[in-house]
């Protein structure tokens, strides 16, 4: 396998293949993201591309693919600096629901800032509900110094929020009814101040 530069899965990645088609970011604007930052992007050649691609066809006969969305809100993709609106990820997705392409979704609670995430969240609900996702993943925010979004922090333009204190696993629609009272009963017995402390004592954030 061919590989430069940095390579980054998060955890429910570990036992899948990842194959290199370019390294680095394109777009390089998202104010909470540094991964690619003193990186310049680069395109894998295609010949690299097509060696890969034979070595992992009878690991992963069924690949699918990866869709970072991180919110399905105007306003947070805006404030993220994304680059896209919500219009743009339901065409671009319909068209691989068209081709059978199986995708995934990745939701970042914080991005919106504290008390817009209601908003937030509903807005992505209603955008992932028109689509077909395999699974939808949600994951935290976490800034850090080398951002914008930790700039906006310090200078007081942007507050992150406690969040993802409590981790479900559902399959939807028919364990909606589950999880949600799961929920309902977290936030009717868990205070802001337990759910901060959590977040703060967390050992896998930068």
């Amino acid at each position: 396998m061919h590989f430069t530069g940095r390579t980054w899965r998060p955890p429910y990645e570990a036992n899948y293949v990842i194959i290199q088609a370019a390294s680095g970011c394109t777009y390089g604007k998202c104010r909470f993201c540094s991964l690619y930052k003193d990186e310049c992007f680069r395109m894998s050649p295609m010949e690299e591309f097509e060696e890969d691609l034979a070595e992992i066809k009878s690991y992963q006969p069924y690949a699918r693919r990866i869709f970072w969305t991180e919110s399905g809100d105007d306003g947070t993709l805006t404030l993220a600096g994304k680059g896209y609106t919500a219009a743009d990820i339901l065409e671009q997705c319909r068209k691989l629901d068209e081709a059978e392409i199986e995708y995934y979704f990745v939701y970042m609670t914080g991005l919106a800032g504290k008390d817009r995430g209601y908003w937030n969240a509903v807005n992505s609900a209603k955008l992932f509900s028109r689509l077909n996702p395999y699974f939808i993943s949600i994951d935290s925010l976490t800034l850090f110094p080398d951002t914008e979004l930790y700039r906006m922090e310090q200078e007081g333009q942007f507050a992150n929020s406690s969040s993802n204190f409590y981790p479900v696993t559902a399959y939807l629609p028919k364990e909606r009814d589950l999880v949600v009272s799961e929920l309902q009963y977290i936030m009717d017995t868990v205070s802001e101040e337990e759910m901060v402390e959590y977040r703060r004592n967390l050992k896998s954030l930068g």
